[in-house]
């Protein structure tokens, strides 16, 4: 490994005894040049007597000429990782992955890993065995654990964009949510907009509603499952279900749900679901856990787990909460996952909840814990935390004694910076807008376009662009000077 006085201490550290460490004449690792590695490293082959096969250079290195360099040496010279502290993952994964002067070492590593997990994951759903299907997901068995994503409300907001991003987001089935006071009418039309955005993905859909008529009409419109059978709408759904051989999530009666499974079978329906429903914590969350656990040991039918009834009435991040209500699903066997996005703090629950069941399925397979697994939920929380910076200069000054710059205008014009629909968005006084998702290529766009004269402007754009990128990759929301 090819490295700089400044990282000489790291680099060893990470490398151990994996590989030599070449230290340059330089400070700065990533400054060093193809004339400054050749000179370099044909001493040290010379005093050591040895040959290499690859040499790795830092990975945020120009790369620019080592391509011949390496020709000139005849030796691989590559890209190593951004930062030291994965080399020792980097060196472990030598055999697995082949690195280049086009690529960071770490990312070509990790993206390796997640598509091998993703490929893994098509194979092992490819094989698995399954109770029934609805459309073409398989149901129960040892399948991956399904997403189901609600609507609420669905024939008075915009069904259609809604529907188009849970299907961006993972989701298995969309449901329906029909609420009390809907005509016959509106819900045949409201599926049939749905229905225009989920049959090109191949994506069923569900009828949830408490008013017999109006699941009716969700079947004859195409609904392939029903939210949900119970007791007390037997007589008027039981007989459709069985007749359109679709599905239906099962409710408990007086609480038992397989008092209602055996009801949902004297009807002859073929295909179903038993929600012993899952209680908010703090409202008997844990029992019902219990319950899933006797519902289980007692039968083999597929089970339905409302996940929201927990991460939507609960004042924490739905990503760790989603993740770790998957995991307790997997262990109990249940194999539909209900969410809707109803508040803004659970937004993103469909796609969390889709790379928990993903992360799920490899730790059943794998027959470990749910790590290391090539596709992860860290969002905010690191793996590995990166060294702290070594203060090594004399000089140091504390900014807090310097006097807050007074705000002056630039006389170039303001920006007002926000963000929709996934990008972000700078307007100059001038009208001049420019779009885009990153910081650095808006700020680059903004000098090159010479919007911005001073120091202080510039600093203060680039701060309030890359919060408006933060927000954009956490799902939040963004407004200018508000801190983050």
């Amino acid at each position: 490994m090819a490295t700089g006085r400044c990282a000489e201490q790291v680099v060893k550290e990470s490398v151990g005894e994996a590989a030599d460490v070449l230290v340059l004449d330089i400070d700065i690792a990533t400054l060093m040049t193809p004339s400054l590695l050749q000179k370099a490293y044909i001493e040290h082959v010379r005093r050591l007597a040895r040959t290499y096969d690859v040499v790795l250079i830092p990975g945020s290195s120009n790369a620019a000429g080592f391509g011949a360099l390496a020709d000139e040496l005849n030796v691989n010279i590559v890209l190593g990782p951004k930062q030291a502290y994965d080399l020792s993952l980097v060196l472990s994964s030598l055999d697995e992955s082949p690195l280049s002067l086009s690529e960071p070492a770490d990312h070509l590593i990790l993206e390796k890993r997640k598509n091998d997990a993703l490929r893994l994951l098509e194979e092992l759903e490819r094989s698995a065995t399954y109770d029934f299907k609805i459309r073409d997901h398989k149901i129960g068995g040892n399948s991956r654990m399904k997403v189901l994503a609600e609507i609420i409300d669905a024939p008075f907001v915009d069904a259609r964009r809604i529907a188009q991003q849970h299907i961006r987001n993972g989701a298995d089935i969309i449901d329906v949510g029909i609420p009390v006071g809907t005509t016959e009418h509106e819900v045949r039309q409201t599926f049939a907009d749905v229905n225009e955005v989920t049959s090109p993905h191949n994506v069923a859909t569900s009828v949830d509603s408490l008013d017999p008529a109006l699941i009716c009409a969700g079947i004859d419109a195409g609904a392939e499952l029903v939210l949900s059978f119970t007791a007390d709408n037997a007589r008027e759904i039981g007989a459709l279900i069985a007749k359109k051989n679709i599905a239906a999530v099962v409710l408990p009666h007086n609480g038992d749900v397989c008092s209602s499974v055996a009801l949902a079978r004297s009807y002859h329906i073929k295909k179903i679901i038993a929600d012993p429903v899952l209680y908010p914590i703090g409202v008997g969350a844990v029992d019902s856990l219990a319950e899933y656990r006797r519902v289980r040991a007692l039968s083999r039918v597929p089970l339905f787990l409302g996940v929201g009834n927990i991460v939507e009435l609960m004042e924490a991040d739905s990503v760790g909460a989603n993740a770790l209500l998957a995991g307790l699903a997997m262990e109990l066997g249940v194999n539909i996952l209900f969410t809707p996005e109803h508040s803004d703090k659970a937004k993103g629950s469909v796609r969390e909840l889709k790379t928990a069941a993903q992360m799920m399925q490899l730790t059943q397979f794998k027959k470990g814990a749910p790590k290391d697994l090539g596709i992860d939920l860290l969002m905010l929380k690191e793996r590995r935390r990166r060294p702290e910076y070594a203060v090594t200069s004399r000089h140091v000054f504390n900014a807090k004694t310097f006097d807050p710059a007074k705000w002056t205008p630039d006389p170039k014009g303001n920006f007002v910076i926000g963000i929709k629909d996934g990008a972000i968005f700078a307007r100059h006084d001038t009208g001049t807008t420019i779009q885009g998702d990153s910081a650095e290529r808006i700020l680059d766009a903004i000098f090159e376009l010479e919007l911005v004269s001073t120091g202080p402007h510039a600093g203060y754009l680039g701060r309030e662009l890359k919060q408006a990128e933060i927000a954009l990759k956490l799902g939040r929301s963004y407004a200018q000077d508000d801190s983050f």
